[in-house]
This record gives C-alpha cells, structure tokens and sequence, in this order.
C-alpha cells in the first residue's frame, strides 16, 4: 500500500530504512503516563491573611536557621573588635566569674544588634540577605521595641535550655503559621520579604 502522511495507521512508516526490519515495527507503544508521584512536586508557599487583609508568604524554616548563621557569623567576627575596645571599662564592674563575662561581652551587645534590628527593621542582616522579616501577626508593620524585646528574651530562654530551643525549631514545622515559641509569644510572623 501507499503511504499518505495524514492517514493515522497502525503501521507508521519506520524512520530509516533497517528500522523494517525489528519485531516491533509497525506496533504501537502504549507508554503509560508518570505516576503523580514520579512528576516533580512544587512546593506551594505557605500563605497568611494578616487582620488588615492583606495576603503574605510565610518564611521557612530554612531560611530563618541560614538566617540565623548569617547573623552569628556577621556577629560574632565583630565581638572581638569590640571586646578589646569595652574590656578595660568593664573590668571594674566584672567579677572573677568568667560567666559574667561571657554575658556582658556576647548576649548583651548581641541582645542590642538583634532587638534593635528587629524593632526597627524587622530584619537583622542574616534576614535581610535571605529575604525574610519579622511582622506583626495582628497588623504586618514592624514590630518595635516591646515585642521585639520579648521575642529576643524567649529566644534567649530557648537558647539556654537547649532542649526547649530544639522543640521551638520543630513547632516551626509543625504550626500552620510557620512560628517558633519566641514568634508566638511576640505575636510576630516571619515573611518573605
């Protein structure tokens, strides 16, 4: 028979001339579709309707430990600078107690960065680099002093009691809004910003 390019047969010609000659000329393949679960999967983006009605993109865990690195690695390459510049001024009021030490000379000024940041911003560097931020839940402006002095106190807390900050990374997982203990108890939301 004639071949005619538009009639749809079973016996299709073959593509090069020895292709005649395998078993499987002129069958059909019937190729099942993928399975849903061999598609790849998107993630969808958390979203969250604040009081004013505006619609935001939660930030996630990931970003906020990257985050979180960031600020410590920022930090804590300056801490030094500033330890040898505040240390003769503060050793009067130190005692022989390293702990002392250690809470004036890291949490304190880390508290400032960190609380400051946050209360004026809604970002620390580390967030600002990965792009996420600190809101109010009710409102979505930033969150100022109160609630960013709270947050950073319960994030101490967390910090000190190691186990206690471990369940607040994975409530981060397990709450619809993406939160930590210390988000919660601010009613503050991390975003995309």
């Amino acid at each position: 028979p004639q071949y005619n390019p538009h009639e749809k047969t079973q016996n299709q010609p073959p593509c090069c001339e020895h292709d005649r000659n395998t078993p499987e000329y002129g069958r059909t393949s019937r190729i099942p579709p993928p399975s849903p679960s061999a598609q790849s999967v998107q993630a969808v983006p958390a979203l969250v309707k604040l009081g004013s009605g505006e619609e935001i993109e939660l930030g996630n865990l990931g970003n906020r430990l990257v985050a979180k690195i960031i600020d410590y690695f920022i930090f804590f390459l300056i801490i030094p600078l500033v330890a040898g510049f505040f240390l003769p001024f503060l050793l009067p009021f130190l005692s022989d107690s390293s702990d002392n030490v250690i809470f004036i000379i890291v949490l304190i000024p880390y508290g400032l960065y960190d609380v400051g940041m946050i209360a004026t911003k809604g970002q620390t560097l580390g967030k600002m680099v990965m792009r996420i931020k600190v809101i109010r839940a009710d409102n979505g402006v930033t969150p100022g002093w109160g609630k960013s002095f709270l947050r950073w106190i319960v994030y101490l807390i967390l910090i000190v009691i190691s186990i206690l900050f471990l369940l607040s990374c994975i409530s981060i997982i397990a709450d619809r809004l993406n939160r930590a203990w210390h988000d919660r108890a601010a009613k503050t939301l991390v975003v995309r910003a």
